[in-house]
């Protein structure tokens, strides 16, 4: 690979770091071309990016990020996945190591903080966002509906008085 394209490269890993608010990174231990190609489409569901990288050119690209403190970890044959979700990444990303032998994760810089492989199988059991919202709607809609059933109730009871006197 000549210098233009060496250039190319880790200016292209630059804008991947400036896109994305995590990385995570895993080692590759013969991931075959289909198997590479299946979990790139899984990721690509989810708008994550999963790259095979060169060490040194990504290490020259993660120098001037935010992510710089991330690269003394990083060694060996590596994938890098770059999502705006880290919580949906980390949940597939356990999944697919757990489910191959041929990947194992590494690394990853989340929300600020540099995450270990514990740290990456915690926050994949965190709750994703749609889950979040989820909750939120239902715990919004239940207590709307406590609302209203508080202030019909006074109205009912007199409805209630009303016909048992009409009754009598």
């Amino acid at each position: 690979m000549d210098r233009v394209n060496k250039k190319k490269l880790v200016a292209g890993y630059s804008k991947v770091f400036a896109d994305h608010d995590s990385l995570f990174f895993v080692t590759n231990s013969g991931l075959s071309v289909l198997d590479a190609r299946l979990i790139r489409l899984q990721f690509d569901k989810i708008e994550s990016r999963f790259l095979f990288v060169k060490n040194s050119l990504m290490k020259i690209a993660l120098a001037d990020s935010r992510f710089s403190d991330i690269s003394d970890t990083l060694s060996g044959p590596v994938i890098l996945i770059a999502s705006n979700d880290p919580i949906s990444t980390s949940k597939l990303l356990v999944k697919l190591c757990n489910n191959s032998s041929k990947i194992k994760l590494m690394a990853a810089a989340a929300f600020g903080e540099h995450l270990s492989e514990d740290g990456i199988i915690s926050l994949s059991k965190m709750p994703s966002q749609e889950e979040i919202r989820a909750r939120i709607a239902c715990l919004v809609s239940a207590a709307a509906s406590k609302i209203i059933t508080t202030l019909n109730e006074p109205g009912r009871q007199l409805l209630r008085v009303i016909k048992h006197y009409s009754k009598k």
